[in-house]
């Protein structure tokens, strides 16, 4: 696994070879950022069940200004943005995504949501707290990782999915 595009571009990234972790393999990263990368310039992500920090180390090298980990075990991402020359763009925290949201007084540009699929229920939770606490700017866009069928999004505004096998990547965006 590694970075795919920009400053950091062939970079190698740490992560656990355990089957209970999905990292998004580089080939889904390489196609989902050619969707969202016009969202990187300037934004403040958040990478929400980050794992490894992939997803926000990406949009990082794409010129993300700022990103936000959150995960329960930050041991990869700790790694991952230890060679990171501009420390003061990345900050992480080892807590739950939802107890993170309930707190945040910030508004995020890009929101990376890939939870456990064996607990389909923390799509739903996050994502109703995304918009309960109102962290997405009116402009921002949520990428969901997860598994096809997996989740109902009737109530929300999701603009594109596309299918990579049995995972799905749908884009949500702000206004609902």
């Amino acid at each position: 696994m590694r970075i795919i595009s920009g400053k950091y571009k062939g970079r190698k990234l740490t992560f656990t070879t355990n089957k209970q972790f999905r990292p998004t393999q580089d080939r889904i990263k390489e196609s989902m950022f050619n969707i969202i990368n016009s969202y990187c310039d300037g934004a403040l992500v958040l990478d929400a069940f980050a794992g490894s920090g992939s997803l926000g180390l990406e949009a990082l090298s794409r010129g993300a200004k700022h990103v936000v980990f959150i995960d329960k075990c930050v041991d990869y991402i700790k790694e991952n943005i230890s060679w990171i020359e501009e420390k003061e763009a990345v900050s992480f925290l080892k807590t739950s995504a939802i107890s993170y949201l309930k707190k945040t007084d910030l508004k995020f540009d890009l929101i990376f949501l890939d939870p456990p699929w064996e607990q389909p229920d923390l799509f739903d939770l996050t994502l109703k707290a995304i918009f309960d606490f109102d962290i997405l700017n009116s402009n921002g866009v949520i990428v969901c990782e997860h598994k096809k069928k997996m989740i109902e999004f009737d109530t929300y505004n999701c603009i594109k999915q596309v299918t990579y096998g049995q995972k799905m990547i749908s884009l949500i965006k702000g206004n609902q």
